[in-house]
């Protein structure tokens, strides 16, 4: 990237990650190095050596200026760009089926009556559209530009497209939305088999259990995990109610070496701040087996939310 403003700094950054290379000319960190003839001649760019599968894709270019204003050198708004790379070497068995990005479908819950977002990504790719097929068959292409303001129902949702970054957001959720959607994204240079992402939607309250019905076996380990809807949001506590109707104060300083009465705990990875409301039961007792609820109130909220999950198990 050039500049005709004198240079104060080069950095680049993909887009997919939360941290970025401040590169200046003669320093390396034995992968990452400057590329050019010096910020005296308005040059950032940067090499990387032996390049993998992560570093191809979509990197944003971000330079520092400065420029004389009155006599005075002053700074500037940064400049940006965003570059593409890819690699050279393709499969031939790209063409003809298709290509999912992820073997998983991902889930997410959402909120009835409330936006929803689905999102789809592929680093690596240009794209020139992409859309999304609803669980009735309905076809929704995103249009960059659209929004809420515009009395549209949908509209893209994303950094952009050439970051390989597809997004929809729907203004109101219904209970039809819920099912499996696919998530179809189109290359910009490259002409085939579109690339897909398969999501999972479940239109539910304002918390929502992962799994309503667990199987399980008396003495296994199991996990009642609840989550926020339409987002990762803060929970100011976590509860449950058992089957033998005992309440059960979680959190996260519940751990398995302390757990309540030697068999409850807050599930290791969970977190309250990421609108996590999550029990583990270290060992299936009987009177662990039938109804459950989780409860917990979102921030920023006044109501408590709740959801069921029924605990059955299996003889051997």
């Amino acid at each position: 990237m050039h500049s005709a403003k004198s240079l104060t700094f080069c950095r680049f950054q993909k887009t997919s990650s939360s941290s970025g290379f401040n590169v200046l000319d003669g320093l390396s960190d034995g992968s990452h190095s400057y590329y050019g003839t010096g910020f005296l001649n308005k040059q950032c760019g940067m090499t990387i050596e032996n390049p993998t599968n992560v570093d191809f894709g979509t990197w944003r270019c971000s330079v520092g200026t400065r420029k004389l204003v009155a006599a005075n050198m002053e700074e500037q708004p940064p400049i940006q760009a965003l570059i593409s790379t890819t690699s050279s070497v393709h499969s031939e068995t790209d063409v003809g089926r298709i290509a999912y990005e992820h073997e998983d479908t991902s889930t997410i819950f959402i909120r009835v009556d409330h936006p929803f977002t689905l999102h789809c990504r592929k680093d690596t790719i240009n794209l020139r559209y992409c859309w999304f097929l609803h669980p009735n068959g309905t076809q929704y292409t995103p249009v960059v530009g659209q929004n809420e303001t515009n009395s549209h129902d949908f509209w893209y949702e994303g950094e952009s497209l050439q970051s390989g970054d597809c997004g929809i957001t729907f203004r109101r959720a219904t209970n039809d939305d819920a099912g499996e959607w696919t998530c179809h994204m189109g290359a910009r240079n490259t002409y085939g088999v579109e690339i897909a992402d398969k999501i999972n939607v479940k239109v539910t309250g304002a918390l929502a259990a992962n799994r309503k019905n667990i199987t399980t076996k008396i003495g296994d380990t199991v996990h009642l995990f609840c989550h926020t809807s339409n987002g990762n949001k803060p929970v100011e506590y976590c509860r449950f109610l058992s089957p033998q109707f005992t309440g059960i104060h979680i959190h996260t300083t519940i751990t398995e070496e302390n757990a309540i009465d030697g068999n409850y705990y807050f599930t290791p990875g969970k977190d309250l701040s990421q609108g996590d409301c999550s029990l583990t039961i270290k060992s299936v007792r009987q009177q662990d087996i039938g109804s459950w609820s989780c409860a917990a109130l979102i921030i920023d909220t006044i109501m408590e939310a709740s959801d069921d999950i029924y605990l059955s198990y299996e003889t051997e």
